[in-house]
C-alpha cells in the first residue's frame, strides 16, 4: 500500500493581485458599458448645422408641442427612435376640428383620456422629421426629451425650420 502524503496548496496570487484582476474586470466592463451604442436625436438647422443633439435610453420617448393655429388648443406628439428610425407613438389633442386627428389610425387605437384625446400607435416612421417652428404667438413649440423639461423652441428658432433625425451615440461621444 502507497500512502500519499498531500501538503496545503498556497495560494500563489497574492491579495494585490487578486485585488488587481477585480479591477480590471470592473474597469472593463465600465469601458464597454460606456462605449455601447445609444440611440439619440439630433436636431439641425436649415444650414445643416446641429442644433442640440440629446440621448433617448432605450423605451425613452421624446415629445414636440404646438398650439394648433385653427383650434388655440394644444396639441403634442410623442416620438421614440428605434433602429435608426423615428416612431410615431401618440398624438395627444384637446379637440378634433380643423385637419386634427379624430379616428384610430390602422394598427392604432382612438381613446380619451379627458381633457385629452389620445391617437395611439399606426405604425408610422420617419428618417426624418422637419419641423417649422412658430413664434410666441403662432405655433409655440416646444421640445421634450424623456422626462426633462418642456423647451421653448419658439424661443431661440422662431420663424426656422429644424430637421430631427436618429443619432446613435455612446457615453464617450454623446
Amino acid at each position: 500500500m502507497v500512502a500519499i502524503i498531500s501538503t496545503p496548496h498556497k495560494n500563489r496570487a497574492g491579495p494585490l493581485r487578486r485585488a488587481g484582476w477585480w479591477i480590471c474586470f470592473f474597469g472593463l466592463g465600465l469601458a464597454s458599458l460606456a462605449g455601447r451604442p445609444l440611440d439619440g436625436l439630433t436636431v439641425r438647422g436649415e444650414d445643416g448645422a446641429e442644433v442640440f443633439r440629446v440621448l433617448l435610453p432605450l423605451g425613452r420617448e421624446y415629445a414636440t408641442r404646438y398650439t394648433h393655429s385653427v383650434q388655440k388648443t394644444p396639441v403634442e406628439d410623442y416620438y421614440r427612435v428605434i433602429g435608426g428610425r423615428i416612431w410615431g407613438v401618440r398624438e395627444r389633442v384637446q379637440s378634433h376640428n380643423a385637419g386634427l386627428p379624430f379616428a384610430a389610425p390602422e394598427g392604432g387605437r382612438f381613446r380619451l383620456d379627458p381633457p385629452w384625446m389620445l391617437v395611439e400607435g399606426g405604425r408610422q416612421s420617419w428618417t426624418e422629421i422637419h419641423l417649422r417652428v412658430g413664434d410666441a404667438e403662432f405655433g409655440r413649440n416646444e421640445f421634450r426629451p424623456a422626462e426633462g423639461p418642456w423647451r421653448p423652441l419658439f424661443a431661440d428658432f422662431a420663424g426656422r425650420r429644424l430637421t430631427f433625425s436618429p443619432a446613435r451615440s455612446t457615453l464617450w461621444r454623446p
